[in-house]
């Protein structure tokens, strides 16, 4: 057990783990020099600290999807990865604003040395437990973490960065054998199949453009379909340019609460993206509205691929979004978020996340060459006796597949096994409770675990996908690291105020 008054465990190191340890590394004072005062304690399961799966050592087709000035475990420094790349690499990769995401991965791993060597300095002891934690356990004002082989070690502080949970498998066919229900790292999950094999890609967001992209990379020569429901491609990344919301502001929101008795309307936002895009005279119904205009998805690729200016104008106003998208989704009432996450939210998603505009060129030739097909309509997916697939789609057509990759993401819904055997005890032991719109319910201002009862458990906090319900976007760099901060600076100011209160009574003494 830990004996130190002042420990802290981070479950995961992944991105949300790293950007968590270096601000509070920066926050929390400094140790007795003859005595360390504060301990964090890291678990990863894994077998190395940083780059988690998004990350890792994968396919050199795989990019990152966000400008690499814009893509920091630093909120308050967005292009420190960009220095980083500037000031470690003699080599020009091709696209430098989209660079390889492996080499964000040793980014972070560079980000993780750094604050190991801070807290050194600080006299802050740091361990790290090569080991998947399974359960947590109140005890007073403390948490007794227990591990797959049952160690326990006691906590003040528990921090829950896992990642995503489960997959979807939407329609049963894990564990079939020609179905690949995790496709990461692609490089070693893709390079058994056969070149000529006809495939399906579930889904059709970035990381199915991914996952194609990989496969022809590799040589593959069959035939590829992309199949969703909708059949929505991302949209294709322009020139972004910084801009300053003027009406989708955050005293807009106050003066809407005010009126509103403290909850706003979807009709209420959309009237305030629509101010927005007015003034750069742009027509905000593409942003939401499904099938506006063009639905000939390769007559769109091709039209967004000319017009990178007009993309990028918009995509400019979705990105500043970020800054206050979570405080409207917060204040949303109940009826209009299942309304928006039933009709629009994966066609908002399709157009604020898009695609490097080199990706979209080569999506666009496997269109021409008709090797790639955007198919929408799924309905129903049956396994064949020789291993291979039946899809059915919504207008009648039966369609026959050699292999089926997943990219449909990770679940939002953790009521079901979630394939995190920490989040089932946490869940089962009323820890934690899921949230109506997914992931555990945590408290909005802190990221606190909101257990059975309603009551917070002070001292057990989450970070990134698992809190999806509570804060609208978890999955961008910028977001997590927005997190990160406000729950580093948070604890680091009780600990430090444990610190000064301990110094004051010794020298009273």
């Amino acid at each position: 057990m830990s004996q130190l008054k002042n420990s802290i465990a981070i479950i995961g190191s992944g991105a949300a783990g790293v950007s968590l340890l270096h601000y509070l590394t920066v926050n929390l004072s400094k140790s007795n020099e003859l005595k360390p005062q504060i301990s964090i304690t890291i678990y990863e399961k894994e077998s190395s600290i940083g780059p988690g799966v998004a990350y890792q050592d994968d396919s050199s087709s795989l990019l990152l999807n966000r400008d690499s000035k814009q893509m920091s475990v630093m909120v308050d420094k967005p292009n420190h990865f960009w220095e980083w790349y500037k000031s470690k690499y003699r080599m020009i990769f091709e696209q430098e604003e989209f660079l390889p995401r492996s080499l964000f991965g040793e980014y972070l791993k560079n980000v993780f040395e750094k604050s190991i060597q801070r807290a050194l300095k600080k006299n802050i002891r740091v361990n790290i437990k090569y080991n998947e934690v399974v359960n947590i356990l109140k005890m007073d004002k403390n948490y007794i973490v227990t591990t797959s082989d049952e160690e326990t070690e006691e906590y003040n502080q528990v921090l829950l960065c896992i990642g995503s949970t489960r997959l979807n498998d939407f329609y049963n066919l894990n564990g079939k054998s020609q179905f690949i229900y995790n496709p990461y790292p692609f490089k070693e999950r893709i390079s058994f199949i056969p070149k000529n094999a006809e495939i399906a890609i579930l889904g059709s967001s970035l990381t199915a453009i991914d996952i194609c992209l990989a496969l022809k990379e590799n040589g593959h020569v069959g035939r590829l379909d992309m199949l969703s429901r909708r059949g929505e491609l991302p949209s294709v990344r322009g020139e972004i340019e910084l801009y300053k919301l003027k009406y989708l502001t955050r005293d807009s929101l106050i003066q809407l609460l005010l009126s509103r008795d403290g909850k706003i309307t979807l009709r209420d936002i959309a009237r305030l993206i629509k101010e927005e895009f007015d003034v750069l005279d742009l027509e905000w119904k593409y942003i939401f509205l499904p099938n506006y205009k063009d639905t000939d998805i390769k007559k769109r690729l091709e039209a967004e691929i000319r017009n990178s200016k007009i993309q990028g104008s918009w995509q400019s106003i979705l990105l500043a979004m970020n800054e206050i998208i979570e405080e409207y989704w917060h204040f949303l009432n109940e009826k209009d978020k299942k309304v928006y996450l039933d009709k629009y939210d994966s066609i908002f998603q399709s157009r604020r996340n898009p695609m490097p505009i080199t990706n979209a060129i080569k999506i666009l030739k496997l269109m021409n060459d008709e090797q790639l097909l955007i198919k929408k309509g799924i309905t129903n997916i049956n396994c064949q006796k020789d291993h291979t697939f039946c899809a059915q789609f919504n207008n009648g057509e039966y369609v026959m597949y050699d292999w089926i990759i997943n990219a449909t993401g990770p679940t939002k819904n953790l009521n079901k096994l979630c394939g995190s055997k920490l989040v089932e005890s946490l869940i089962r032991d009323g820890y934690a409770v899921t949230d109506t719109y997914g992931g555990l319910k945590t408290e909005f201002s802190s990221g606190t675990l909101i257990g059975k009862n309603g009551e917070l458990n002070k001292g057990l906090r989450a970070l990134g996908h698992i809190t999806c319900g509570t804060y609208y976007y978890t999955s961008s760099m910028e977001m997590i690291a927005k997190h990160a901060k406000a729950i580093a600076e948070d604890i680091s100011e009780l600990v430090n105020q444990s610190l000064r209160k301990d110094r004051k009574v010794a020298n009273l003494n």
